[in-house]
């Protein structure tokens, strides 16, 4: 005699309803762990980086405006800011080390004299604009400031991230201010610009 299996009832056996309902509890306890934990993690994320600012919030004392690189020297690369000190014949720049496009770090290409994302290819000139893409937006800078030697602001970077314009006579000669302070430079990594949107 052949015996043919016959559906579960529910009345009457609870095993086959028990191990679906099972699985199922456990997948939505495992997808609302993940759900709970990464939001959890955003918001202490933004709590950390409020609290800190963009690079940690450092003010980065670079010496006088007479040990900043001349222009026309390869830019020089901060790394306890995490930004690259440009200067040319328009000004001092400070831009942050990672890419708008995905946030890869660029490096200086010599002999394009360029600065190059090894991650997509982004290219930037020495003044921070995108040459080429996927990056559609120029580098973002910081804030590049001139006190005197009581910390007194004397200039700073404009709103727009201009490149913060040095005279010749306050390099050449004595790199004080009227009152014959020393002048230093300082780069302010909690007060980020924007890179100019050229897409």
């Amino acid at each position: 005699m052949q015996t043919i299996d016959q559906p579960c009832d529910k009345r009457t056996d609870c095993t086959c309803v028990s191990g679906r309902r099972r699985f199922l509890t456990t997948l939505w306890s495992l997808g609302l762990f993940a759900v709970i934990s990464q939001s959890l993690w955003m918001v202490i994320h933004f709590f950390q980086s409020d609290r800190s600012g963009a690079n940690g919030g450092a003010v980065i004392d670079l010496g006088t405006i007479a040990d900043i690189p001349a222009v026309g020297e390869p830019p020089k690369l901060y790394r306890e800011g995490k930004f690259w000190l440009v200067h040319t014949d328009q000004g001092i720049n400070a831009y942050h080390t990672a890419c708008t496009h995905l946030h890869c770090l660029f490096n200086w290409n010599s002999e394009a004299e360029q600065f190059v994302c090894p991650c997509h290819g982004s290219r930037f000139g020495k003044d921070g604009i995108v040459l080429q893409g996927p990056a559609r937006r120029d580098l973002d800078r910081y804030c590049v400031r001139i006190v005197n030697a009581e910390g007194r602001m004397v200039k700073e970077t404009d709103a727009q991230g201009q490149a913060l314009s040095i005279p010749v006579q306050e390099l050449t000669e004595t790199a004080n201010d009227a009152s014959g302070s020393l002048l230093m430079v300082q780069v302010d990594t909690q007060r980020k610009i924007s890179g100019i949107n050229r897409h």
